[in-house]
């Protein structure tokens, strides 16, 4: 039996990890993809991607700001590992 999948798959993400995850897997899907086929194809739980995409409407600020911060682009920001913080 081979474990790699779900080995790679349960590894705890990074912020930035998660929100290019999710970006490519609403990416994905907004372009006629199944929502499994969507997974599987950046190889994260169809499932994890659901709770992450869900998460974000818990988060009690501006739609715009949300989908900001938690975005690529937002997460960079918000580590401070980018040009304007230099």
């Amino acid at each position: 039996m081979d474990f790699t999948k779900t080995t790679i798959a349960s590894e705890k993400k990074t912020r930035l990890e998660v929100a290019e995850g999710l970006l490519q897997y609403i990416s994905n899907v907004s372009q006629g993809m199944s929502q499994r086929d969507a997974a599987e194809e950046i190889d994260i739980p169809r499932g994890t991607l659901l709770y992450w995409k869900n998460r974000k409407t818990k988060i009690p600020l501006s739609q715009s700001t949300v989908n900001f911060f938690e975005s690529p682009d937002g997460v960079i920001f918000l580590d401070g590992k980018n040009a304007f913080c230099t």
